[in-house]
């Protein structure tokens, strides 16, 4: 990536980290997502917490939580023993998913509570 498009790439990531408060959940996913979104190759742990500013303990936390959405992946790279992401570009997909889970999960609370009530 060229100094040119640093501007481009820290307004993304800014702005998504924005849009993804704004749903409730973390900015720092947002932000390492949309960093991943807009790398031309997968990157490491170090190489997010230096992009987006953060703790490596941060990263590695909100990493596991886009891994478990389906967002990002970890992908092999040759020589390496650090782990490397990549984002994965279907955000429709991601975002109906992350959507189902969420639902279904309180779905199931739902449940629990109406069979405790019809216990009691």
């Amino acid at each position: 990536m060229t100094e040119q498009d640093d501007p481009i790439r820290e307004s993304f990531i800014h702005q998504i980290g924005g849009i993804a408060e704004s749903l409730g959940l973390n900015r720092s996913v947002g932000q390492l997502y949309a960093l991943l979104y807009m790398s031309p190759g997968a990157l490491c742990l170090d190489e997010m917490a230096e992009a987006c500013q953060m703790s490596k303990g941060n990263v590695s936390l909100n990493v596991r939580e886009l891994e478990r959405w389906g967002a990002v992946r970890r992908v092999p790279v040759r020589g390496e023993r650090r782990d490397y992401y990549e984002a994965l570009r279907d955000v429709p997909e991601i975002v109906i998913g992350r959507m189902k889970d969420g639902l279904g999960r309180r779905l199931d609370v739902m449940r629990e509570a109406i069979a405790e009530a019809s216990e009691g």
